[in-house]
């Protein structure tokens, strides 16, 4: 049995348009009678093999060709049919233009700064927004479990539990690397080359900060073993290791800034040298719209090319550990440059204020000096030995005083327990009170 449909039919069933009136298309009884034919359309992907063939051979109607030079059957169309093919004429450059509708930007809070304008805020109370002492505080807890578990696993290297002090200490020298940059982190320590500098080993010993970069762990250690045992399953969160740090961070990014009407999101990607589910390669970028305020330029990604911790590690989770203190930077230098647009005053540039920030979070000026020098600060021994032929020079370390003021390569076994800097303390030279005067 052949089966048709009649072109408006066929018409509403693609397009489910309506008439002038707004009436559906539909035909009525006297077309049905008088232009059946001109009306009929007859499509053969409506049919199966066996119904095209039912009747005697084909059609007298239809004229068939093959090859390339095979054209389209054609039918006439009643006037009615031809009215509904185009239901709205093209536009031409005489017809006005329709201005789309805007859509409405109405924030909850006024964009920009969520912080107190009229304050004064140093660099490093911006950058405390991000880093809170709470969140410094979880991080140097977890990061203690980790270092213990791995002595457990027979480290060798010496550790002593991190706090929140010292912590920011190695902030402030991960963000140093921001402003100088060298080839590896035992670079920064190297004595006597073209290449030295010496402001780290003012602040931190080199084997001190590789300790603290190897077992640095936003996590509970002993509740990612737990997560790592979901693996294959629906319970197991992947980004669980960083995610205590990644939820502090994302907090503070809602609460003290809120977007403007035109904002650039995008993407970045990180390197590491451990394997990871999440590698993913992208062979063209996508273009993205950009922050039309901002002269063209998403802001918070330029300033990160500028400026970024991010070294390739062992650990997919200090790559992203790094990568948070690198947005933590930034969003605190754009609040510095918000806060000054709102008192009509010239911000600092990036540069000095990673300088200032750097200073503040070491406990230092900006010639290196200490900038605390209360009454805590008390000499203690580098090294905890119980074996009395070694107390002498187990754990001895250059004088930072004696190598920056005099020039000279001196080791003791001293050092002051607030800066945790080595210091000679003997009777014909004492650093420890030079050093602090």
């Amino acid at each position: 049995m052949r089966r048709s449909l009649n072109f408006q039919q066929l018409f509403q069933l693609f397009y489910g348009e309506a008439d002038a009136d707004g009436e559906p298309l539909s035909s009525s009884s006297s077309e049905e009678e008088s232009g059946a034919e001109d009306d009929e359309v007859t499509d053969p992907s409506f049919l199966t093999s066996d119904e095209r063939y039912e009747e005697n051979g084909p059609s007298p109607h239809r004229t068939t060709q093959r090859g390339r030079g095979r054209r389209s059957q054609t039918r006439s169309r009643s006037p009615q049919a031809q009215s509904h093919h185009c239901l709205e004429p093209w536009r031409t450059r005489n017809n006005s233009d329709t201005t789309p509708q805007i859509s409405r930007f109405m924030p909850r809070r006024t964009p920009g700064a969520q912080v107190d304008t009229h304050a004064a805020s140093s660099p490093l109370d911006l950058f405390q927004l991000y880093f809170s002492p709470t969140t410094v505080l979880t991080l140097c807890t977890n990061t203690n479990k980790y270092a213990a578990k791995n002595k457990e696993r027979g480290k060798k290297y010496k550790w002593a539990d991190v706090e929140v002090e010292e912590l920011y200490k190695f902030l402030g020298l991960l963000t140093y690397t921001l402003l100088v940059s060298l080839p590896s982190i035992t670079d920064y320590w190297k004595q006597n080359t073209i290449t030295s500098v010496p402001f780290p080993a003012t602040v931190m010993a080199r084997d001190r900060f590789r300790a603290l970069l190897w077992n640095i762990h936003p996590s509970d250690p002993e509740e990612a073993k737990k997560n790592d045992e979901k693996k294959g399953t629906q319970a197991y969160d992947q980004m669980f290791k960083i995610k205590p740090l990644i939820n502090d961070i994302l907090g503070a990014c809602k609460a003290h800034n809120h977007p403007r009407k035109e904002m650039d999101v995008d993407d970045r990607m990180m390197s590491t040298k451990e394997k990871t589910g999440t590698t993913q390669f992208m062979k063209d970028k996508p273009s993205h719209p950009h922050n039309k305020k901002m002269g063209g330029v998403d802001v918070s990604y330029q300033l990160l090319q500028y400026y970024s911790t991010n070294r390739r590690t062992t650990r997919w989770y200090r790559t992203l550990f790094l990568h948070l203190v690198d947005i933590a930077t930034t969003n605190a230098y754009i609040l510095h440059c918000d806060i000054s647009a709102s008192n009509q005053v010239e911000p600092m540039s990036h540069k000095d204020f990673l300088i200032e920030l750097v200073s503040q979070l070491c406990g230092l000026d900006s010639t290196g000096m200490p900038t605390r020098r209360s009454a805590d600060h008390i000499s203690v021994a580098i090294a905890m030995v119980t074996d009395a032929s070694m107390k002498a020079t187990q754990g001895r370390r250059i004088c930072q005083h004696c190598h920056q003021v005099d020039k000279k390569r001196h080791l003791t076994p001293w050092k002051c327990q607030s800066c945790d800097v080595a210091l000679c303390l003997i009777v014909d030279r004492n650093c420890f009170a030079e050093w602090h005067r």
